[in-house]
This record gives C-alpha cells, sequence and structure tokens, in this order.
C-alpha cells in the first residue's frame, strides 16, 4: 500500500467521522483539507487542519483556543481527533472548523511556486488587497503556541503586549465589519482564512472584556494522549505545593455549581473535550482542585468553566 503523508492525502481520505474532498494548502505545522462528514450529500465544507508532524502539542493549545473565543469573525471549532493512518501509524493530531472565505497572501503549493522563486509574483495576491498583521501581534501569536511553557509568558504579560498592539489598531479592529447570523453564514459556503489572523481578531476581542486570561485551559483529564499530555503540560507552570495540608483560611474566587445551565450556555450534545454538566457544557480547568481561578464552578472536587454560544445578532439587512 502507497505511503499516506499528513500534506498530502488524496481525495476520499477517512479522518474519524470526516472525509478529505481536497487540499486548500499547508503551512508550518499544519496542512489544511477541504472536507465533508462522511456520507454528506449537501451542505456547507469544513476546514480540516491536520498535524504535519507527530503527537503535536500545539494542537492541543490552539483547541483551547478555538474553544475560548466565540465570536462571528474567527471560525468556531467543530471538532478534533487523531489520524494514524501513516505506513509507522503514528498519531497525527487534527481539527475541524468552519470554512470562512478569504484571501490567501501567498499561495505556498510547491507546483505554483518554482525552487528558485521565479514565479512567486505570479500567485501573489495585490498587496493592495491584503490588510497587514502587526508584527507584534504575529509575534504574540507565535509566543503563545511555543512548545516551551516558560516561553508563553504570563496573563499579565499578554494582556500588556495586547494593550500596546490595539491602542495602534484602532476601535476598527476590535469590531467585525459586519455581523451575520450564523445560519446565513453556513448556507453560503464558507472558506478558511490565514490561521494567525484568526487567532490574532480573537485576542484582541479578549480586551474587550468577553473572555478572561486568567489561567491555562485543559482538556478533560482522560487517559489518553491529547488529554494527558494537556494536563501534564498545564502543570508544569503551576506553583510547587508544600508539603504539608493546606489551611483552612478562605481562598479562590469559585462558585459552586448551578443546578440548571447558566444564560447564554451551551446545552448537549457537547463535543468530545467538553463535559455535560446538568444540561450545559463545561470544559475543565487546569487548576485541578479548588479554590479555582475567577470564573470558575466547582464541580465533584475539580474546576470547571462554561461554554457559551455566541448571540445571535440582530440585524435588520438581508445578507
Amino acid at each position: 500500500m502507497e505511503e499516506l503523508l499528513p500534506e498530502a492525502l488524496p481525495p476520499g481520505t477517512p479522518l474519524g467521522s470526516w472525509q478529505v474532498h481536497g487540499r486548500a494548502g499547508y503551512g508550518t505545522y499544519g496542512a489544511v483539507y477541504r472536507a465533508h462528514r462522511k456520507g454528506w450529500r449537501k451542505g456547507a465544507p469544513v476546514a480540516l487542519k491536520l498535524a504535519r508532524f507527530p503527537e503535536d502539542l500545539r494542537f492541543d493549545r490552539e483547541a483551547e483556543l478555538l474553544a475560548r473565543i466565540q465570536h462571528p469573525s474567527v471560525p468556531q471549532l467543530l471538532g478534533r481527533g487523531t489520524w494514524t493512518g501513516s505506513r509507522e501509524g503514528e498519531r497525527h493530531p487534527f481539527l475541524v472548523m468552519q470554512w470562512v472565505e478569504g484571501l490567501p497572501p501567498l499561495a505556498t503549493d510547491p507546483s505554483l511556486v518554482g525552487d528558485d522563486g521565479r514565479d512567486i509574483l505570479a500567485v501573489m495576491v495585490p498587496p493592495g488587497r491584503l490588510t497587514p498583521m502587526a508584527s507584534e501581534l504575529e509575534n504574540l501569536i507565535l509566543r503563545m503556541l511555543s512548545e516551551k511553557p516558560q516561553d508563553r509568558g504570563s496573563a499579565a504579560e499578554l494582556a500588556a503586549a495586547l494593550e500596546k498592539v490595539s491602542a495602534g489598531r484602532g476601535p476598527r479592529a476590535m469590531l467585525p465589519k459586519r455581523v451575520r447570523p450564523l445560519v446565513a453564514l453556513l448556507s453560503r459556503g464558507l472558506a478558511l482564512p490565514m490561521l494567525a489572523g484568526c487567532l490574532a481578531f480573537g485576542l484582541l476581542v479578549l480586551l474587550s472584556g468577553h473572555l478572561n486570561l486568567e489561567g491555562v485551559w485543559a482538556p478533560p483529564s482522560v487517559m489518553g494522549d491529547a488529554g494527558t499530555r494537556g494536563v501534564a503540560d498545564a502543570a508544569v507552570e503551576e506553583a510547587p505545593m508544600p508539603s504539608m495540608a493546606p489551611s483552612s483560611e478562605p481562598g479562590g474566587l469559585h462558585l459552586e455549581m448551578p443546578k440548571e445551565p447558566l444564560p447564554g450556555q451551551r446545552r448537549p450534545p457537547c463535543p468530545g473535550y467538553q463535559t455535560n454538566i446538568r444540561g450545559g457544557c463545561w470544559v475543565e480547568g487546569a487548576r485541578g482542585t479548588p479554590p479555582c481561578g475567577e470564573g470558575a464552578y466547582d464541580w465533584k472536587g475539580a474546576c470547571y468553566y462554561p461554554v457559551f454560544v455566541p448571540p445571535r445578532p440582530h440585524t435588520s439587512d438581508t445578507p
């Protein structure tokens, strides 16, 4: 059997409950494919991003970040999984996101760009049609995706860097040009813009106060490669625990788990990395036991954060 490479999966290749329709491109550590659900007949496609390297922890952190950001201008995370179709049987994680229309700044397909770069100008989007991203913000995104936890910086450092970047971009960088209902977007067909651009806008949204950078998120701590690594990765950043039992002095800002879902909270069915608790979807925090961070809820000795769905925008115009 011919060996399959993560950068060159042929159409029809299955990945979990999804099936590759065609390749859209690839970047430094991920290949992007246009995909559909198995047995798909009609409807919008999805963007499936497959890791080029096995056991890539950056995909865990990327999934956690996308799960936290709920905004009409940021592609929604639809699912995740692992591909083991290579000859060695290594585990390559993948993410499934909405397909959003956009313009790539540069074609990276070797069939379009020669080895000597002579054809590079022929496949570039004209510079006048691009909105350049601040270099500080690009560096900040790369820093957050670092493989070394000590290089990612604290929440205070990230917030200060975001404030500096947003101050030079103006208020227009904080809001989408046009808000459309999710149903209308899905009916039109979507395409994937640059991941860095999506994360950049989502990070700027954090400054408006909708999200909190306090704490590091981790998927539910099940005994699997992704969950185990996510918890162990976050544990590196925790301060060492004393050998003596903690005192009974009050601390932490965690709340008791409500008896019913919060207003605007996602309802089941919940994605695999979320947990159904009392009719709502929750994400387990990296801090294993209370006291938890701000906005966390205590459930059976663990810290959980609610997952909210974006509110439907009130629009009078017809998209």
